[in-house]
């Protein structure tokens, strides 16, 4: 009977978190996922929903890093934790870390393509910082492969090739 009424507590926990997710009351919904994860954290889902909160919260880098680090590690089979593991390291220009992380996300797959792009375009973006260009330039394909016209990576990879002084021509086609 006591298993029965902590299985109903949990379970109003997480109904009233996705309900302050989807009302976009991210702060609050954040603190409910926690509450949730205090009581059992062997579940990936209100993680995932926790790093979707956390994630969208401003002036809130330390503490999703930290929940993304403890998600990789319990839940090593899921890409969210280290794409954003790797996000962060994109921002504080430690792209060694952000191409291992992106790295992992992508050896994991992508699920109905949800982070496939974004983490090609970072991955991308981060080879470059660290000169290797031709892995680079795949990864833009990749992404240009799924989105062909946006405008902001088309023009950043124009810059690139221009900047290393390869495929000029694709490079003015581009921009």
């Amino acid at each position: 009977e006591l298993d029965l009424i902590y299985y109903r507590y949990a379970l109003a926990i997480m109904m009233d978190a996705e309900l302050k997710y989807y009302q976009k009351k991210y702060a609050e919904a954040a603190r409910q996922f926690e509450l949730a994860i205090s009581a059992d954290s062997s579940q990936y889902e209100p993680w995932e929903m926790l790093l979707i909160c956390e994630s969208e919260i401003d002036d809130n880098e330390a503490k999703m890093l930290d929940y993304a680090r403890r998600a990789s590690k319990l839940f090593p089979l899921h890409s969210l934790p280290y794409y954003l593991q790797g996000f962060m390291a994109c921002q504080h220009k430690d792209y060694a870390a952000a191409v291992e992380m992106f790295s992992k996300c992508e050896k994991l797959g992508f699920t109905n393509g949800y982070l496939e792009a974004e983490t090609y375009a970072l991955l991308a973006e981060s080879l470059y910082e660290l000169g290797e260009a031709d892995k680079a330039f795949s990864y833009f394909d990749r992404y240009l492969k799924l989105h062909p016209d946006d405008a902001g990576m088309l023009n950043n990879y124009a810059y690139f090739l221009a900047e290393s002084n390869r495929n000029l021509d694709k490079a003015e086609e581009m921009a």
